[in-house]
């Protein structure tokens, strides 16, 4: 995730600078002291996420956010003026941070904007959450990297999602199974439940509606999702 801090602050940015370190996902930072600046830069460099001051001279925050092209670019306004937060929010921004504002506040704020990226296919390309090889959910405040070819199955519980690996280290997320179907690599992984998701690769046995998968685990198969399973695995019945 590509972001751009918007302050004519120093300190503030300096602040967010510090909190966007923190975000595993976050891969670049630039500045801009001003508006203008920025977009000179949003029209040269591609970016996931604004940090926006409203309070600017020459250009404020919403006269700039009205003027970006991009539906992909994931803006959250960060000032200390609460009078500005409608008309924010009806350009539809991710979220309004109130000056000042806690990294766990922060957190929250960037957390949407990763959810609402993933949702919308035209934002965030899927590399930025996921890769052909890792993933990265969220556990404890924390975004954690999980190896995708360690997942051996998902399994839901109520409104959380348990990631089982083969290293025997699981990890409860707070989402849901169609979200994380919707993330895995298609032709890696098989919901073969309404509670279970697997790894193809780590399939060994089907027998009737029971998928046996490595390390001895046993799974139910759905009977309107069997044919999908066996394509996958290129198994003709």
């Amino acid at each position: 995730m590509n972001v751009l801090i918007v302050d004519d602050e120093p300190i503030a940015q300096h602040i967010l600078n510090e909190f966007c370190q923190k975000i595993p996902l976050i891969k670049s930072i630039t500045k801009a002291d001003n508006a203008i600046e920025a977009f000179d830069k949003i029209k040269s460099m591609h970016f996931d996420l604004l940090f926006l001051d409203i309070q600017m001279p020459e250009m404020d925050g919403l006269t700039l956010a009205k003027l970006l092209p991009s539906k992909s670019l994931n803006i959250i306004f960060t000032t200390a003026y609460s009078e500005y937060a409608l008309d924010a929010f009806e350009l539809n921004v991710v979220d309004y941070l109130m000056k000042p504002f806690s990294f766990e506040r922060f957190q929250k704020a960037v957390q949407k904007a990763i959810e609402n990226s993933h949702t919308n296919k035209d934002t965030i390309e899927d590399k930025e959450i996921t890769s052909s090889d890792t993933l990265f959910v969220k556990i404890d405040g924390q975004f954690r990297k999980i190896s995708i070819n360690d997942i051996l199955y998902l399994e839901a519980l109520s409104d959380y999602v348990k990631i089982h690996t083969l290293k025997k280290e699981n990890f409860l997320i707070s989402t849901s199974m169609k979200a994380m179907e919707e993330r895995l690599p298609a032709k890696m992984f098989c919901r073969i439940h309404n509670s279970y998701i697997i790894a193809v690769n780590k399939v060994e046995t089907i027998f009737g509606n029971t998928v046996e998968l490595s390390e001895h685990i046993s799974l139910p198969i759905s009977r309107s999702r069997k044919e999908q399973l066996f394509t996958l695995l290129q198994i003709t019945d």
